[in-house]
């Protein structure tokens, strides 16, 4: 929504993954999953800017992965 107050727009997302690796030598059928959310922001009309946090649902992963993106609107 637009806010009189700081000239952007503003709002929260949040996700889940659901997947496997698929090569031809694997033999492991695990099913990794994951799940997160973050906040974008848009301070110009034709750009939005994402920043996020999802976390591996594998206690061997390294931890949250965050990400941050740039994407324009057509």
């Amino acid at each position: 929504t637009y806010n009189r107050i700081l000239p952007f727009t503003m709002g929260v997302f949040c996700g889940f993954d659901y997947g496997r690796v698929w090569l031809d030598d694997d033999e492991n059928e695990t099913w990794h999953y994951d799940y997160g959310g973050g906040l974008w922001l848009a301070p110009l009309d034709g750009l939005t800017l994402y920043f996020g946090v999802f976390q591996p649902r594998e206690n061997n992963e390294d931890g949250p992965r965050f990400f941050f993106r740039v994407g324009a609107g057509f």
